[in-house]
């Protein structure tokens, strides 16, 4: 963790961008490695939606890649096919 800040608010964007970016690639290790599991329930509910013909989505102010990760490495490549991601970095 950074002892320090910048002081200039450009720099300290720069900080903060690669403190979230650093953060990300951490969690995303962590979902890889099967430390973090879904909570229970969770693939019954979607496999009950999926027979029923419900549209899935995901809405996270994560970016893009995270929250596609989690679901595929989570939930599996077929039950993330049906899922549309809608990720922080995708807002413009």
């Amino acid at each position: 963790w950074p002892s320090v800040m910048p002081e200039s608010p450009d720099e300290r964007a720069a900080q903060v961008k690669k403190l979230h970016l650093e953060k990300t690639d951490i969690f995303m290790d962590l979902i890889d490695e099967g430390v973090i599991p879904l909570r229970p329930g969770v693939l019954r509910l979607v496999d009950e939606a999926i027979e029923a013909g419900v549209r899935l989505a995901v809405c996270s102010t994560s970016n893009d890649k995270a929250v596609s990760n989690l679901v595929s490495t989570l939930m599996g490549p077929e039950r993330a096919a049906k899922f549309q991601i809608f990720a922080g970095d995708m807002v413009k």
